[in-house]
């Protein structure tokens, strides 16, 4: 039984770092952006919007995408739910984050974008 073809090995070789790459580049993103969000905007912020960005934050996978109900925000923060719902809107308006998605009784929970704000728009 003989081993891999060279070009498949070579192939292989390079598809694990880029992917591992990836992953790094990715933690450097988030990384990035949590510190961006701790130094440039917490400061701004009521600490009910700060609490729920940060559950937000750690709810998101790699590309910022999370989906939290309203309700485990609320229970998660001890927030009250319009408490909730103020801070997301107030989140959204500094643009922290973006829902991608409404959610509601029959089309499930929300989708937010955890995000840098971008420039010129109000911290």
């Amino acid at each position: 039984m003989s081993g891999p073809t060279p070009s498949l090995y070579l192939e292989y070789s390079i598809v694990i770092p880029a992917k591992k790459q990836q992953r790094k580049d990715a933690a450097r993103r988030r990384w990035a952006l949590l510190n961006y969000f701790l130094d440039n905007g917490m400061a701004s912020l009521e600490r009910s919007d700060v609490a729920v960005w940060i559950v937000l934050f750690r709810s998101a996978g790699a590309d910022g995408v999370t989906s939290v109900s309203k309700s485990r925000l609320a229970s998660v923060t001890g927030q009250d739910p319009k408490t909730v719902t103020v801070a997301l809107r107030r989140l959204a308006g500094a643009g922290w984050i973006s829902r991608l998605r409404r959610g509601g009784p029959t089309d499930g929970c929300a989708l937010y974008r955890v995000q840098k704000p971008h420039s010129g728009g109000e911290i």
